[in-house]
């Protein structure tokens, strides 16, 4: 299982973010969509992140982003 720590920030692709938050793919893709997940970062074509301390925000606040 992946876990975020505090530690050096590391880059997540969409499959290792719904698996920390134990939601789908798809479901943080709608969240994104609607603004209520920070927004990826566009690497190339294909290759799409987020950075772990803006998930870890998400997970420590989740009234901010999910009301």
């Amino acid at each position: 299982m992946n876990t975020i720590t505090n530690e050096a920030p590391r880059l997540m692709r969409d499959k290792d973010v719904a698996e920390v938050l134990s939601i789908s793919r798809s479901h943080v893709w709608n969240l994104v969509k609607r603004g209520k997940f920070p927004a990826p970062i566009k690497l190339s074509g294909k290759i799409t992140v987020w950075k772990s301390v803006d998930v870890l925000k998400v997970i420590e606040n989740p009234e901010q982003y999910f009301k």
